[in-house]
């Protein structure tokens, strides 16, 4: 529950990021996101939110 409106905001967010997607391409599953060029940007993001956390939580657990 600690985590439940980030996540909720993030679900939220994914959903309203684009109007539609391009018929031509698959629409469900992985490919549907590594292939449609307006998912990149969410794709860059979340893996420097998550690369991010792992390095907050590495540098925490050092100490």
């Amino acid at each position: 529950m600690k985590y439940a409106i980030t996540m909720y905001l993030a679900g939220a967010g994914a959903a309203l990021a684009h109007p539609g997607h391009d018929l031509n391409l698959p629409q469900e599953g992985v490919s549907h996101w590594l292939a449609a060029p307006v998912h990149a940007p969410g794709l860059i993001l979340l893996a420097a939110v998550l690369g991010g956390l792992a390095v907050w939580r590495a540098a925490r657990n050092r100490d």
